[in-house]
């Protein structure tokens, strides 16, 4: 991974730059900007390789960039290892992504669609929660598939090795989270959220759950061994963590409003920073981030993953942590590459919405359209839209028959003929009949089963 540059230092260029008649200063004071003409938020190592304003040289340009920042960086009730607080901006790209997940994130499901309410969304996206739990994992370097993690999450199997476990475990984590986002953060709950994840994978089966007690814990590049991250000392992290859940129940304080997602999105990367734990960071700094904006009621978060978009470019997640690091902890690179996430996770979800509703339209007018031998009586086709839509997962005979208000011969008759017609299996549990749709049942109905 490439360690970004370190900036120039800033009071020595504008000493250069104060030196002269005032004319000089006032040049460059016109490009002082947080970002550039395409609205980037650049850092002085991807900035030294762009063409600078004219007349500039890439120092000064620096200078009046980072002089425009630091007047609009409110510091942060957080501090790095040197006692350095953090700061923040709020770039235009920023604020219109944090309204467009406020109109997107937290309010009803499928507002462009007609054929999904609220609570069918919610069926339909149950099997996205085994997303978030198998990409954390793969980040962090568990080797498994989201074939597997689906059997492991949604259909209860056991898992065989340890990476699996940490998949599961990690399912366990967000579920604890969700559980918990109305109750406020504690030092506790974060080390039981990392005693649920981590339970059972690591080297030693006590450091489930316990803050690190010692300072042999670095951040290291698995291919130059270069050191990236050197946590704050052990002796420290009581004191740490509970400023960061201080900061995780009340923001910045009444004197400071902060956007709920970039609190969120905070959290994340300041428990990273902190590293308290010998091994799992990564996964719970993520879980935190889940709590937080489930707590602030972005409820939709909770289908979103936002580790399948990281997975598919863990370099740059890295780096945005170096970013911030060499650059006198301004953590808005970090911001900036999480709402970039975040937004990529969340159109991803559009569109998979708007698959389902294509394929509840096209399921309705498929089961409208059968005449003759081939049609299905108003019960058999209610059964296979709600099998097909994922709001019903199994039946019996005798709720079918309360459902409908028929015979017991009537509802036996009407499971038996789809049995028969391989759109539902029919298995046996003590004397009942329990009738579940088959694989891809919609594809089948569709293609004219």
């Amino acid at each position: 991974m490439h360690v970004p540059k370190n900036p120039p230092n800033v009071e020595e260029i504008a000493a250069r730059i104060m030196a002269g008649d005032g004319k000089r200063a006032a040049e460059v004071m016109r490009y002082a900007k947080q970002v550039d003409e395409k609205g980037r938020y650049l850092h002085w190592d991807t900035l030294r390789f762009r063409k600078p304003p004219p007349g500039l040289t890439h120092e000064e340009w620096w200078w009046a960039v980072r002089w425009s920042r630091r007047f609009a960086s409110p510091q942060l009730p957080l501090k790095a290892a040197n006692n350095e607080p953090l700061t923040y901006c709020e770039p235009p790209m920023i604020r219109e992504a944090l309204r467009y997940f406020d109109m997107h994130a937290g309010g009803h499901l499928g507002a462009r669609s007609e054929a999904m309410s609220q609570g069918e969304g919610r069926a339909h996206l149950t099997r996205s929660l085994a997303e978030e739990p198998f990409a954390s994992s793969f980040i962090e370097g568990a080797a498994t598939t989201r074939q597997i993690a689906k059997k492991l999450i949604l259909e209860g199997r056991e898992p065989r090795t340890r990476d699996e476990l940490m998949v599961l475990n990690n399912f366990r984590g967000l579920q604890f989270v969700k559980q918990n986002k109305d109750e406020p953060l504690t030092v506790d709950m974060i080390c039981e959220i990392h005693r649920i994840i981590t339970q059972g994978t690591l080297e030693e089966d006590g450091d489930a759950g316990r803050v690190r007690t010692g300072d042999d814990i670095q951040v290291v590049d698995d291919t130059t061994g270069e050191v990236l991250h050197q946590p704050p000392p052990a002796a420290e992290l009581e004191r740490r963590l509970q400023g960061l859940v201080d900061f995780a129940n009340d923001g910045g304080g009444k004197d400071q409003w902060l956007h709920p997602l970039l609190r969120a999105i905070l959290l994340h990367f300041m428990l990273a920073y902190e590293h308290p734990f010998v091994d799992g960071n990564g996964r719970v700094a993520r879980a935190l981030f889940y709590w937080s904006a489930l707590r602030s009621g972005y409820w939709l978060l909770e289908y979103v993953s936002i580790s399948s978009v990281i997975a598919e470019a863990k370099i740059k997640y890295g780096q945005a942590f170096l970013e911030v690091e060499t650059d006198a902890m301004d953590t808005t690179y970090f911001a900036v590459h999480q709402i970039e996430v975040l937004r990529a996770a969340l159109d991803r979800f559009s569109k998979y919405m708007e698959r389902k509703s294509s394929e509840v339209r096209t399921l309705a007018r498929a089961l409208e359209a059968r005449r003759g031998p081939h049609a299905f009586n108003h019960r058999q086709a209610w059964l296979l839209n709600e099998f097909a839509r994922g709001r019903q997962v199994r039946m019996t005979i005798a709720e079918h028959e309360q459902k409908h208000g028929v015979s017991y011969l009537t509802a036996r008759a009407d499971l038996e003929r789809l049995t028969e017609r391989k759109l539902l299996r029919k298995t046996k549990r003590a004397q009942t009949s329990i009738y579940t749709p088959v694989p891809n049942l919609a594809d089948k109905l569709t293609a004219g089963a």
